[in-house]
């Protein structure tokens, strides 16, 4: 599966707290805490369901073009970290 070809949202019953550049996802049933820097934080509050991980690159890369190099390699980073812990779906 190509992480970049599917649209993601968060998977249903997460709690989720944003604190500024970051979130704080609580796990449910195995009472642990996520916590997501600035970046993760940045590729999450775009997987609403609507984007693909594409599009999510091509947003990254118009608000920080001096950082485009890295910018896929980080979402596809992020898109794996999230599909591996549960906590997002592909579809709309």
């Amino acid at each position: 599966m190509n992480l970049l070809d599917n649209s993601w949202r968060p998977k249903d019953g997460l709690e989720v707290e944003d604190i500024g550049d970051e979130v704080l996802i609580y796990l449910t049933g195995d009472d642990k805490t996520l916590y997501l820097n600035d970046t993760a934080a940045l590729v999450w509050r775009l997987c609403d369901g609507t984007r693909t991980g594409t599009e999510i690159v091509k947003l990254l890369i118009e608000a920080y073009p001096d950082a485009e190099p890295e910018i896929q390699s980080q979402v596809l980073e992020a898109l794996s970290d999230f599909m591996t812990r549960g906590i997002v779906e592909s579809g709309p």
